[in-house]
């Protein structure tokens, strides 16, 4: 399980999130549901970037080994010579011992290919660290953004922890001298492919040199364990995106005529902030030629349920118009219609729909602020048991929201995972619209005076309840009075 912490982080004094299959974010406005939303954000699109680059210099490999089959005598290359030696002295030792060369742990290799096996790690997962970091600071604007009033920078902190595979990062984000990355690489296998590949790699080489590319066979691999308790993708959808469909093509414009200048003078020109220009720019990127001809089934059925539910039409891309960026149109019983000349509700809705038929797949991460702006409550319905369906084919969800109604129908969902399938079918449920309370973790962002920033405490949930939200509560008891007290009034 992936823990993310943060201190003195934009309003956040302190907190800690567990991401789980569907992770929801409640509480008062400017309490840092948002800032922390986008700390998630960061760190999957860091993580997504290092594992892109993991593949290249696998591919890389392949190709340059062949090409080029003499490496650059350099005091790195001989220290890997010398864990060459090391490693096959161990093979051979196993050899001759009898045991088998498959998937062997790095537990068991000796001390000295540990040791350079662990600063290795340690330098990728340090590049890791540092390109969250970029991420944080192009997001929020810049670094000033995120420092709390009255706090001192040094403290400003996110670390990430993952329980599977004790991984631990830990970012000061205002401060050079970064802390050295914590792992547990004891149970990770290492293929004897990998092994075989690097002795025969030495033994071919001349002069003690070594192919380019070789550390990358026995590192990389145990990087992509690590890596691979993060999200291999993640999109987000900012609760400021409304109007922004209608006004892509505007933007986009924007964006494009200013980024020759942009950066002079030190300025920046960009004409929307950092989370909005990620969000626009998947928007924009979206091409008719990128749907899968065989889209994952779940996902697929989930998107019929929301379009069907909620929006009683589909959505969808129309080059037809020839134009830079395609219409996105919106075909209902009334007719087809361009989302520019549809209800609120619908352009909000539309790059979702679009999202989830063009660019997201199973394992992939889903960022929803306020999924139920512009939504008649009964729509706001329909839409939670569509990202219920969607947890369920596996995209892994996280939402803020401030609204009730969203969060007691995934209440609902919850309590109806122990009914019988005889019963869902009677009430007009389907399996998939239900969801096991540990799938689920939820948290409750709120203001403490005492040190002039929020906390975040994790909200219990309960068998028979679901999320147990105080402040929800809170505010519809308040209501509930407030009405006994106004009934006792009386027109003259």
């Amino acid at each position: 399980m992936l823990t993310i912490s943060v201190k003195n982080f934009g309003p956040i004094a302190e907190g800690s999130v567990d991401l789980k299959p569907l992770t929801i974010f409640v509480g008062p406005s400017n309490t840092g549901k948002s800032y922390m939303a986008t700390a998630v954000y960061a760190l999957t699109r860091a993580g997504m970037e290092s594992w892109n680059e993991l593949q290249f210099e696998r591919n890389s490999v392949r190709s340059s080994f062949w090409a080029f089959p003499h490496g650059f005598l350099t005091r790195e290359t001989e220290d890997l010579a010398e864990v060459l030696r090391h490693l096959q002295e161990f093979d051979n030792s196993r050899s001759r011992a009898g045991l088998p060369s498959t998937n062997i742990l790095i537990s068991d290799f000796p001390d000295d290919i540990r040791s350079w096996l662990d600063r290795e790690i340690d330098a990728r997962l340090s590049i890791l660290q540092r390109t969250c970091i970029g991420h944080i600071h192009r997001l929020h604007g810049g670094q000033d953004n995120l420092v709390r009033v009255g706090t001192e920078s040094e403290d400003l902190r996110l670390s990430v922890c993952n329980s599977d595979s004790q991984l631990k990062l830990e970012m000061r984000l205002l401060e050079n001298d970064m802390p050295s990355p914590s792992f547990d690489t004891s149970n990770i296998h290492v293929l004897d492919q990998a092994i075989g590949f690097l002795l025969r790699a030495g033994e071919s080489s001349e002069r003690g040199s070594i192919p380019p590319g070789t550390r990358a066979i026995l590192v990389d691999p145990v990087v992509g364990c690590v890596l691979a308790s993060l999200p291999r993708v993640s999109f987000i959808f900012p609760a400021m995106r409304s109007g922004i469909v209608p006004a892509r093509r505007t933007l986009a414009s924007a964006l494009i005529r200013q980024s020759p200048t942009a950066g002079a003078d030190g300025q920046n020109v960009s004409p929307v902030p950092g989370v909005m220009a990620e969000f626009l720019s998947d928007l924009v990127s979206l091409d008719s030629k990128m749907r899968l001809p065989n889209p994952d089934v779940k996902i697929d059925e989930a998107v019929q349920f929301i379009e069907k539910g909620v929006l009683q039409g589909e959505i969808d891309i129309d080059e037809s118009s020839g134009l830079p960026l395609p219409d996105i149109t919106y075909n209902s019983v009334a007719g087809k219609f361009t989302v520019e000349h549809t209800s609120s509700m619908v352009s909000e809705l539309a790059p979702l729909i679009l999202f989830l038929k063009y660019l997201v797949r199973p394992g992939d991460l889903l960022i929803l602020e306020e999924p139920e702006s512009h939504l008649h409550p009964a729509a706001q319905r329909q839409l939670a048991r569509g990202i219920v369906r969607l947890v369920n084919a596996g995209v892994q969800v996280l939402i803020t929201t401030h609204s009730d109604i969203f969060v007691n129908q995934i209440n609902n969902l919850m309590r109806a995972s122990y009914a019988s399938k005889r019963w869902l079918r009677e009430h007009g449920y389907a399996p998939e619209d239900t969801l096991k309370h540990d799938d689920v973790s939820a948290y409750l962002f709120r203001m403490d005076e005492e040190i002039g920033g929020s906390r975040v405490e994790e909200l219990e949930i309960q068998r028979d309840i679901g999320v147990d939200n105080p402040e929800f509560t809170e505010a519809i008891n308040e209501l509930y009075d407030e009405t006994l007290l106004v009934e006792r009034v009386r027109p003259k």
